[in-house]
């Protein structure tokens, strides 16, 4: 409706234009899971860099892969992923130390006073290294009493300065007393009055004071200082063992520190006394380490990586996240080869030295616990129809035996690479310092690179591969006609060239859905639309609605098509958007539905180039056909 006007001019009308702009979702964000030094067992963190990956989830290990391929991943272009760790819930446990108070100070027996636990399982915990030192946050003087010295004694006193006197804190006061001798006496205060300076106490009470002496007031503290190798280091000060102190540190603690928890024991000797030790050698050896801890990966089962109906576990806690658009678990494959490995370690304040007579062997899962966990993968993608998987086969398999593992699978949804890769090994387990592994983490790496550069349209293949320095072997292209013709893709070395991804095939028998692009941009094109039109719900159901989704939907595929991500010369060509009375009758707009017919020519990746060579007299014609 027009607003008035009464005067010559120009005058703006806001106006619906009936179209709503559609943002494109992120393709590059894939869900890893597998086995890692530390880190929160079945709780998926999203992690935005390598260094992120290693502080939470920590160092690579001998016994697992994922570390290695979240490097490969962020090398290759990977910006953001998300991480879980597999564990045997049943097994995994944390390192723990029990804390006793000071109460042999007194010549007493020593009660526990807290335990320190590691804030989740693995052996790692066994490194974090406890500091516990005595501390003062706050001292004072006496500037009067509020009444004379009562035949008891004074349990109160007025304070130059009350800051950082709370209720709770255990207070020491040093005076000299009408003989001259020096007191001290510890007590733990009941009110605090910031600002007449007024505290009160209970405990022992000043007896005979000389007023004219000085009298101090200074509080009684603990610091826990934590670390973790070199790489964290965390602090907390001016702790307190009273629940009811603001610096309680139970409540100071958990939830702010990265490597622990803490518990109170409750310790039945009375202040100051019930405060932890101060940790020092035990016979020579330093005692001020976490206990225990084991990683509970020995008997991994399939159940542990796919979760079940009643326990939301592994791939499941996946299903969730809605900016999951891949998943990735490189642990669940196997070596073909017997390992032997071993941990040396020389002393408690050095890094673990690993050998080993061979590669490693992370666990006892078989062919059919990594064709279940595969199988749910691919059944998780084709549920929520927002994903792709990468599979993993296991290495060393010759071309007969990567042939029977394809046909265990036909699914749009999921890709495989092979053979695995060489990377370098910060751990040199072998005496090259180079390490196998599979694929996966770095070919998403790659289709974040490619994302990035070309847009989803393109195949992410002829890529070269980072952080590779080989390959476990090298395909001929006879060999690669096999693999290519059945779905395989490729890793393959090119003189000259590098180390590059030389495929881009699903695990689909449909021609329709045989290469990896054309399904990404499929689910890029159905996610971005149904995120972008959730404001059509609930709206009138009419002309106009149809109209706006139409426009909407018309926009997004041309822009797409612009940029090369639709075949076809002419918009026509690329794409056709229906959403009119044809294919919304009433029986369907009488059921609330709305209904948007979209018909896309996605393009191919030209996998085949043919050169013609003509030879007439004395020339040779070459032709790209």
């Amino acid at each position: 409706m027009l607003s008035s006007q009464f005067a010559p001019g120009v005058y703006f009308e806001k106006v619906k234009s009936g179209i709503s702009p559609v943002s494109r979702v992120r393709m590059d964000i894939p869900g890893f899971a597998g086995i890692c030094e530390r880190g929160p067992v079945d709780t998926p963190l999203r992690i935005n860099s390598l260094k992120e990956f290693t502080f939470y989830f920590g160092d690579p290990v001998p016994d697992g892969i994922l570390a290695y391929s979240l490097r490969g991943f962020f090398d290759n272009g990977g910006q953001t992923c998300y991480v879980t760790r597999i564990a045997n819930i049943d097994e995994a446990t944390c390192a723990s130390k029990i804390i006793y108070d000071r109460n042999d100070e007194t010549a007493g027996l020593r009660q526990q006073a807290m335990k320190i636990t590691a804030i989740n399982e693995g052996r790692w915990g066994a490194n974090i290294e406890i500091d516990i030192r005595s501390s003062s946050r706050a001292s004072t003087t006496c500037s009067g009493f509020l009444h004379d010295e009562p035949v008891s004694g004074y349990d109160s006193a007025v304070v130059r300065s009350a800051r950082y006197f709370e209720q709770g804190s255990v207070v020491t006061i040093r005076y000299i007393d009408l003989s001259g001798d020096v007191k001290q006496i510890v007590v733990e205060l009941t009110e605090v009055d910031s600002s007449s300076g007024v505290i009160k106490w209970t405990g022992d009470t000043l007896l005979n004071v000389d007023r004219d002496s000085d009298i101090t007031f200074a509080t009684m503290e603990f610091d826990l200082i934590l670390s973790y190798r070199d790489e964290i280091r965390e602090s907390f000060t001016f702790l307190s063992m009273n629940p009811a102190h603001f610096r309680y540190f139970v409540d100071v603690i958990n939830g702010e520190s990265v490597l622990v928890t803490v518990e109170d024991l409750h310790s039945i000797t009375s202040v100051p006394y019930n405060m932890p030790k101060v940790i020092k050698e035990a016979n020579g050896t330093p005692d001020n380490r976490l206990e225990g801890g084991t990683d509970g990966i020995e008997t991994l089962a399939a159940e542990d990586f796919t979760g079940s109906e009643l326990s939301r576990r592994g791939l499941a806690t996946f299903e969730s996240i809605d900016d999951i658009t891949s998943l990735a678990v490189p642990d669940i494959v196997y070596s073909q080869k017997t390992v032997v490995w071993s941990t040396i370690q020389s002393g408690p304040c050095e890094d673990d030295v690993f050998e080993s007579s061979d590669v490693y062997s992370t666990h006892s899962l078989g062919e059919n616990d990594i064709d279940e966990i595969h199988t749910a993968m691919i059944m998780q993608c084709e549920k929520l129809g927002d994903r792709v998987a990468v599979l993993d086969f296991p290495e060393g398999l010759e071309i007969e035996d990567i042939l029977m593992w394809r046909k265990k699978y036909n699914s749009k949804y999921a890709f495989v690479y092979y053979p695995w890769i060489e990377v370098p090994d910060p751990l040199k387990i072998n005496e090259t310092g180079v390490r196998l592994i599979p694929q996966s983490g770095h070919m998403l790496g790659i289709y974040a690179k490619s994302d990035a550069t070309y847009g989803v349209h393109k195949a992410p293949a002829n890529e070269i591969v980072s952080n590779c320095t080989g390959l476990e072997v090298v395909y001929s292209d006879s060999q690669q006609v096999q693999l290519n013709h059945e779905g395989i893709n490729c890793i393959r070395s090119f003189p000259g060239r590098g180390i590059r991804v030389w495929g881009a095939r699903t695990l689909s028998y449909d021609p329709l859905w045989r290469y990896v692009n054309v399904r990404r941009l499929l689910i890029m094109i159905e996610k971005s639309i149904d995120q972008s039109t959730q404001w059509a719900v609930f709206e009138s159901n009419d002309f106009n609605l149809r109209l706006g989704l139409r426009n909407t939907t018309t926009w997004f595929l041309r822009e797409i098509w612009k940029e090369g991500g639709l075949a076809g010369a002419t918009q026509d060509e690329a794409f056709v958007v229906t959403c009119s009375e044809k294919n919304n009758p009433p029986e369907v707009i009488d059921a609330g539905q709305v209904i948007t017919d979209i018909l896309v020519a996605p393009t191919v990746p030209a996998e085949f180039i043919t050169v013609r060579i003509m030879k007439s007299e004395g020339a040779a014609e070459i032709m790209e056909v």
